[in-house]
């Protein structure tokens, strides 16, 4: 059964090198997807424990639809989905991360994040940071800001990205 060719296009990404699964180790959910890993686990504080996944592939060997379930060692409940599609010339990520624990719920998707507690729903007001990421970079190096992206931090998203991957493959929960 499947999702229906149709609805990605005609597929034809040749040399697209997000659809090189061999140049980077994973699909498009360990491209972009990561980033959605990192959010939930830095909005959570916590560790993940386990995951079960479902990926499904059309014409190419790259994920078209990722579907993760996490539990995180603080009780919290992750929900990722994200969906390749292609619009225009090129391919697109819609994704979507539902973060929920024993007093409320966080969902973002895309540019736009939601906290629901209490029977009520209020839009959060993101804050970017005025800096570039490079400007982050040096200030950390040279001792005037916090490191953003801590090597542990990183560990934990490669330990479920890796895990999410194993349990659709293997089609089990995994245990990390």
């Amino acid at each position: 059964m499947g999702i229906p060719p149709g609805i990605f296009g005609d597929g034809n990404l040749d040399g697209y090198w997000r659809k090189e699964r061999s140049d980077k180790g994973g699909g498009i959910f360990f491209d972009t997807g990561s980033h959605f890993v990192d959010l939930a686990l830095w909005l959570a504080g916590a560790d993940p424990e386990s995951t079960a996944a479902f990926m499904e592939t059309t014409e190419s060997s790259t994920e078209k639809y990722t579907s993760v379930q996490a539990k995180l060692s603080n009780g919290a409940h992750v929900s990722i989905q994200s969906n390749e599609t292609l619009q225009g010339t090129g391919p697109a990520m819609a994704m979507d991360l539902t973060l929920i624990g024993d007093s409320g719920i966080i969902h973002c998707n895309g540019d736009e994040a939601w906290i629901s507690k209490g029977g009520q729903r209020e839009k959060i007001d993101v804050q970017l940071p005025d800096f570039s990421a490079m400007e982050a970079f040096i200030a950390t190096i040279k001792g005037e800001a916090p490191n953003l992206s801590p090597g542990p931090d990183a560990i934990r998203v490669v330990s479920l990205t890796e895990a999410v991957y194993r349990s659709a493959g293997e089609n089990r929960i995994v245990k990390i």
